[in-house]
C-alpha cells in the first residue's frame, strides 16, 4: 500500500531536560530517560521517513552532541523554528545539517477542506497577526499549555501545540491539528481588535 506523505508539527520535546519533569504535570515519568523514549516512540509510531516535521523550538536542553544522537534516531525530514532553550544546538553545524531549514518565523500554506489556508509557525505566541481575522492560522509552542487548558487568552486560530497540549505528550499531525482549531472556533471570540478586518 501506498504511504500518502503527512505533515507533523510538535514544539517544546525538552529532550534530556530532567526539570521539565517537575515544571509540566502531564509529563508523568519517573526518569527522563523514559521521558525521551516515550516521545522518540510516538514520534517513530507516526512519522515516516518521508513525512515532514515541523518542531517549532526547544528541541532538548543538553549538549550538541547528545542533541545529534537524538535527533539522528527521530523519523522524518524536519524543519526547525528557533525556540529560547535552542541557541547552543544552533551553533553546532553537525545538528543543524539534520534539519531542512532552521527559522524564526515561518508562514506556510496548505490545503484544509478544499481551501488553501495560511499557517503562522513560531515558538512564541503572537497577539495579533497578518490575516488573522481572515483565516490565517497561528501555531506556536513555549508557554507548555496542559491538554484542555488555556494559558493566555484564548484567540480564535492560535494554538499551543507543544507536547504537553496533547494527552499522549506526542506529535500532532497538521490536518488533525487544523479540525481541532477548528471545532474550537465556533465557541471564541477574539479578543484582540483588529481593523484590518474591514478592510
Amino acid at each position: 500500500m501506498e504511504h500518502t506523505l503527512k505533515v507533523h508539527i510538535v514544539s517544546d520535546t525538552h529532550f534530556s531536560h530532567t526539570n521539565i519533569l517537575s515544571y509540566c504535570p502531564n509529563r508523568n515519568f519517573k526518569t527522563i530517560e523514559a521521558h525521551d523514549e516515550h516521545i522518540i516512540g510516538l514520534w517513530n509510531e507516526k512519522v515516516s521517513n518521508d513525512d515532514l516535521v515541523y518542531h517549532l523550538g526547544d528541541f532538548s536542553f543538553c549538549n550538541p552532541q547528545k542533541s545529534i544522537e537524538i535527533v539522528e534516531r527521530l523519523n522524518g525530514r524536519k524543519i526547525l523554528i528557533q525556540g529560547n532553550h535552542d541557541h547552543k544546538n544552533l551553533k553546532n553545524a553537525d545538528f543543524c545539517s539534520h534539519f531542512e531549514k532552521i527559522d524564526k518565523y515561518l508562514e506556510i500554506s496548505t490545503s484544509f477542506q478544499g481551501n488553501k489556508v495560511k499557517i503562522l509557525l513560531c515558538h512564541f505566541p503572537f497577539e495579533s497577526w497578518e490575516g488573522m481575522n481572515r483565516g490565517t492560522y497561528h501555531l506556536h509552542g513555549h508557554i507548555h499549555s496542559v491538554h484542555g487548558t488555556f494559558k493566555l487568552s484564548h484567540i480564535k486560530r492560535r494554538k499551543d501545540i507543544g507536547v504537553d497540549s496533547r494527552e499522549d505528550c506526542g506529535l500532532w499531525e497538521l490536518q488533525e491539528l487544523l479540525f481541532e482549531v477548528e471545532k474550537e472556533v465556533s465557541s471564541v471570540q477574539t479578543v484582540v481588535p483588529d481593523h484590518h478586518a474591514e478592510i
